[in-house]
């Protein structure tokens, strides 16, 4: 059993980019607050602030609660919000 619960290693993988002007919020399930790791503030920085200029939104995998689940990332004043999609 143990081997089917996937390893979290509290990254997030992203898969493409889309214009924030094509999420619809109706997928949304739950917001997560990011923060970078001791080392990933200037990655953490420069990801945000590119996200905004372009006006983009990410939508990335993590493993969150031994799940791998979909998340859609979006700049929010100095930080990035992570929220749960609910669609597989």
């Amino acid at each position: 059993m143990a081997a089917t619960i996937p390893e979290s290693n509290k990254t997030l993988e992203i898969q493409a980019c889309i214009p924030c002007a094509e999420v619809d919020d109706v997928y949304f399930d739950k917001p997560y607050c990011l923060t970078p790791d001791k080392m990933g503030g200037d990655a953490f920085v420069a990801l945000r602030d590119g996200m905004k200029k372009l006006n983009v939104a990410a939508i990335a995998r993590a493993v969150l609660f031994r799940r791998v689940r979909t998340v859609l990332m979006r700049p929010h004043g100095k930080g990035l919000i992570a929220t749960t999609m609910n669609y597989d």
